[in-house]
């Protein structure tokens, strides 16, 4: 949620983290435009392209809402992710609940 809500922050603390030093305000700003939702989903590549199995890729963009799963996934098979992510990650420091 922090993505969405402080996307600047957020992207300055992505920065920081992959060792990149200091970055301008403008950059900030272009960063979050270039990788808005609203961009992404307007690419060619993502409105007419295809992966090397056939898949759209117009099918990776629903509506860039939170709770969106909830349109395409069912309540059993989002348990089960569930329950195969807290499996998988037990003992790392990553938190899954929300």
């Amino acid at each position: 949620m922090d993505l969405k809500n402080q996307t600047g922050v957020e992207i300055k603390q992505i920065y920081e983290f992959l060792g990149c030093g200091f970055i301008e305000e403008e950059e900030v700003r272009e960063i979050e435009k270039l990788c808005s939702f609203e961009s992404l989903s307007k690419l060619e590549v993502n409105r007419e392209g295809k992966l090397p199995n056939g898949i759209e890729t117009k099918t990776f963009f629903r509506k860039g809402e939170i709770g969106g799963w909830r349109d395409t996934l069912t309540k059993s098979l989002a348990e089960a992710i569930d329950r195969t992510m807290e499996e998988k990650f037990q003992g790392s420091s990553l938190n899954f609940s929300s």
